[in-house]
């Protein structure tokens, strides 16, 4: 039931922002739509400047943020901060069994290659083993694809990378899992 409220909230979180999106065209002086839900938690919308984003923490305080207002989680390390070239898209913490997990979302337009080579090195100077790392080249025009898992005595780190050719973005995905 938990796991299921959980989904809830965030397909809840995930389809705001794209609600908002599809809203353009108004007045800037436009004021937003009300929203109201029946989730335990709290949601904040902001449309600032012309950039949207959106936060919700549930009753558990786990928190995830989309859109402008991205920022590294709480407890992140520092030294796994994404590349400079890396727009942060998402961020959320959530606490599976007594452990909380972070994870990252982030966009980037530098080449494939590069950002895979440079996780990986990132990875590596902070003192993570990798022990796994795939690849796949473009097809079908379709692009690339890298997933890279890696671990310290801290955490354990999963970075999927994926390019999308027809977009030229490159979208990157860290998870962290606190280890045992």
């Amino acid at each position: 039931m938990r796991s299921s409220k959980k989904l809830s909230a965030l397909a809840l979180v995930v389809a705001l922002p794209l609600a908002a999106s599809a809203c353009g065209g108004g007045s800037d002086a436009a004021t937003p739509a009300s929203t109201t839900t029946t989730i335990a938690g709290k949601v904040d919308v902001k449309t600032d400047d012309g950039k949207s984003s959106v936060e919700y923490t549930d009753k558990d305080g786990n928190t995830t943020t989309y859109g402008a207002d991205a920022s590294l989680p709480e407890g992140w390390p520092q030294d796994l901060a994404p590349p400079a070239t890396v727009r942060l898209v998402s961020s959320s913490s959530a606490d599976t069994g007594g452990k909380k997990q972070l994870f990252v979302t982030g966009e980037s337009t530098a080449p494939f290659d590069q950002l895979h080579d440079g996780i990986k090195a990132q990875l590596t100077a902070a003192g993570f083993d990798i022990t796994n790392d795939v690849k796949t080249g473009a097809q079908g025009g379709s692009g690339g694809f890298a997933g890279v898992e890696a671990s310290d005595k801290a955490f354990a780190a999963s970075i999927s990378i994926a390019e999308d050719t027809d977009a030229k973005k490159v979208t990157i995905l860290y998870t962290l899992t606190p280890s045992s």
